[in-house]
């Protein structure tokens, strides 16, 4: 069930214990939760690798589809680390952040001056 994604108390529930009898019991499954899906999907593969090799044509086409789909889970994974979820809010700034990014906006009199013009040939 940790391979399908669900919590901890949804599996105690189905199980008929509580979370942390769960956790007591069952507790190498408990912190290998994250790592379950992606052994169940390895084994899969595996036997999808094995049928291929005997000339599945209908596993050579689920292997593929699989490959693509992991493929497409890990690039989503990379770019994913670079930009903040859309359910999550960035950090609020503090006060210094919030000043010097004010700072850098200022013009007139006090911004900063534009640097002299460079060296001119003739």
């Amino acid at each position: 069930m940790f391979a399908s994604g669900y919590r901890e108390a949804d599996v105690a529930s189905v199980i008929g214990c509580d979370a942390k009898t769960l956790r007591k019991v069952f507790p190498v499954e408990c912190r290998e939760r994250k790592r379950a899906a992606l052994v169940l999907r390895s084994g899969m593969m595996a036997r999808l690798v094995d049928e291929a090799e005997k000339g599945n044509v209908a596993a050579c086409k689920r292997l593929d589809q699989m490959i693509a789909a992991e493929q497409a889970r890990a690039i989503d994974a990379r770019i994913g680390g670079q930009q903040p979820a859309s359910g999550q809010k960035a950090a609020p700034k503090g006060k210094k952040e919030a000043q010097k990014d004010a700072a850098k906006d200022v013009g007139g009199r006090f911004g900063t001056r534009p640097p002299p013009p460079g060296l001119q040939l003739n």
